[in-house]
């Protein structure tokens, strides 16, 4: 059975930059392991996976890549992968929600966008917290949630 390896490089798409001499950053990196797999016989180029004109995300991207109709079988962005990928059963009508945890200063500015990519359990209990005793309070008396 032949093999194949499938590099996706998702968001590396890029518009051209004149310091750059015109080239967009991609092409202007150098990238030795993605040339030979090139000059090894790979092939390299854009793929319009959802139709031309359309910018996809990575989530409707990826399921288009592998084949599945992203009109059809989009869940929703992060949630319900984010829940399986973690082990956890969905059943119709759940639903997940997936978070980015950010550090701020005192002034509230975003000094580290990923939270230390690192939230220990006590951290996460107590964001659990806010938002079951702040956030869906709220929701459910404004919006009927």
């Amino acid at each position: 059975m032949p093999r194949a390896l499938l590099v996706i490089l998702d968001g590396c798409a890029d518009r051209p930059v004149k310091e750059l001499g015109g080239k967009t950053p991609l092409e202007f990196a150098v990238k030795p392991t993605i040339d030979r797999l090139v000059a090894e016989g790979g092939s390299c180029g854009l793929m319009d996976v959802i139709s031309p004109g359309i910018r996809p995300g990575s989530d409707t991207a990826h399921l288009a890549i592998f084949g599945y109709d992203p009109y059809k079988y989009y869940p929703g962005r992060g949630g319900p992968f984010e829940a399986l990928g973690a082990g956890l059963t969905l059943n119709p009508g759940d639903v997940a929600f997936r978070t980015n945890v950010a550090t701020v200063n005192n002034d509230l500015v975003v000094i580290d966008r990923r939270g230390g990519r690192y939230i220990n359990p006590d951290e996460v209990r107590e964001i659990e917290n806010i938002i079951n005793n702040e956030v869906l309070p709220i929701l459910r008396s404004k919006y009927g949630i």
